[in-house]
């Protein structure tokens, strides 16, 4: 996968879990908003997510788990993953 689109995500998650439970939208929206915040690429800020892959610039894991920076990472894209989804509930 070179780029990060909704579809792309759809995909991915399909060909490797088999049932997509999150909503790609809100995924690509939150790797977006962190990548830009932590100044790397959308694609990275998602395997990171998803499948818990490094971070090519930043240290994210120490001996198998994750630094404080890493669990930022993780707190950061929770947040905009929310925020969006609530944009989309209708209460």
């Amino acid at each position: 996968m070179q780029n990060l689109t909704k579809n792309n995500i759809k995909k991915y998650i399909k060909e490797n879990y088999n049932i997509l439970k999150h909503d790609p939208e809100c995924l690509l929206y939150a790797s977006r908003q962190t990548a830009k915040l932590y100044k790397t690429k959308p694609i990275e800020v998602f395997l990171f997510m998803i499948e818990d892959k490094k971070i090519s610039n930043i240290y994210t894991h120490n001996y198998g788990f994750n630094t404080k920076k890493g669990r930022a990472i993780k707190s950061y894209f929770k947040y905009q993953y929310d925020k969006r989804l609530g944009e989309y509930l209708p209460f």
